[in-house]
């Protein structure tokens, strides 16, 4: 009886490890991370002082369905005209003026002399990017901020 009771426990002892992982031999799965931001906010120029017309940096926006500009835009003593415009591009090369909704025009503001702070919404035109033109009549100084901010 005592050696049917080993020979059990010796089976049983042989089926568990058998059955029992072996921690050498564990791979551990990689993790698969994926790029799904809710969210983006960019600096497109902070404090930018320009004497003609320019654009600014691209910024990603493919992923995003609304985005807002938050513009600050300052100038000294002699003021310029000042449009400034947003800018749609596929393939961050060719770019084209755009809507940025059914009720908004493309341009930010359009031919101002004055001092301007305020945020403008739009929502994400068929474009995988984003960037901001400043057109400028005449050379005075104009320093602008813009923050873009995606959602």
């Amino acid at each position: 009886m005592k050696n049917k009771i080993t020979t059990i426990f010796a089976a049983i002892a042989l089926a568990v490890a058998m059955f029992a992982p072996v921690n050498a031999a564990l791979t551990i799965p990689a993790t698969i991370a994926t790029s799904n931001p809710a969210s983006a906010n960019s600096t497109l120029w902070f404090n930018k002082v320009t004497t003609a017309s320019a654009n600014t940096g691209s910024v990603p926006i493919g992923q995003y369905a609304q985005c807002g500009l938050h513009y600050v835009m300052t100038q000294g003593g002699s003021t310029s005209n000042i449009t400034l415009t947003l800018q749609g591009s596929n393939d961050n090369s060719n770019w084209v003026n755009y809507s940025a909704s059914a009720v908004t025009a493309a341009n930010v503001v359009s031919n101002v002399t004055t001092a301007q702070n305020d945020f403008y919404t739009f929502f994400v035109p068929p474009a995988n990017y984003v960037r901001a033109s400043l057109t400028q009549f005449g050379s005075n100084p104009v320093t602008t901020t813009l923050n873009l901010f995606c959602k």
